[in-house]
């Protein structure tokens, strides 16, 4: 996403008319490359108790996506198995870290059309490495990836 030009939403409506955004930017690729995926992974730390700067700009960009669900009434390849997952990495361990992580990346993939997955939640991983002293983590890491790597992405919502 830092390579990326991506503005934030302009909150102008734009898309209330045809359910695209009127913003011409990198984003317009990302649209076509998530139109076209039947698996998506969001993947981000959390800062304050939320999505990254980055993830959160991605996610408002989809809101042409809602509109062109809930304004236009026009649902994307529905009936497809079309579903993603979220996978969020924190510095510490409060009680209630994900909770607006996974409320967020709800809502992101409703307004994409594609059902939620499951959750990939990762606390106390500071630095680059950390994660390796954390044995219970790596085990939960391998058989999320497991998941993953048959394309389950998990029928239902839960966390691993």
């Amino acid at each position: 996403m830092n390579d990326l030009s991506i503005r934030p939403c302009q909150g102008c409506g734009g898309c209330g008319k045809n359910g695209r955004c009127v913003v011409d930017d990198d984003m317009t690729a990302l649209y076509e490359k998530v139109d076209a995926a039947d698996r998506l992974l969001l993947v981000s730390p959390v800062y304050f108790y939320a999505l990254s700067a980055q993830m959160k700009t991605f996610a408002d960009r989809f809101q042409c996506r809602w509109s062109r669900r809930y304004l236009l009434h026009q649902r994307f390849r529905q009936g497809e198995d079309r579903r993603g997952c979220l996978l969020v990495t924190a510095a510490t361990n409060g009680a209630r870290l994900f909770e607006a992580s996974e409320l967020s990346a709800r809502y992101i993939f409703d307004a994409m059309d594609i059902a939620q997955g499951a959750s990939f939640l990762a606390p106390g991983l500071e630095g680059r490495g950390d994660a390796k002293a954390r044995p219970d983590l790596l085990e939960k890491a391998k058989a999320f990836g497991g998941e993953l790597a048959k394309n389950e992405f998990g029928q239902t919502p839960k966390q691993l």
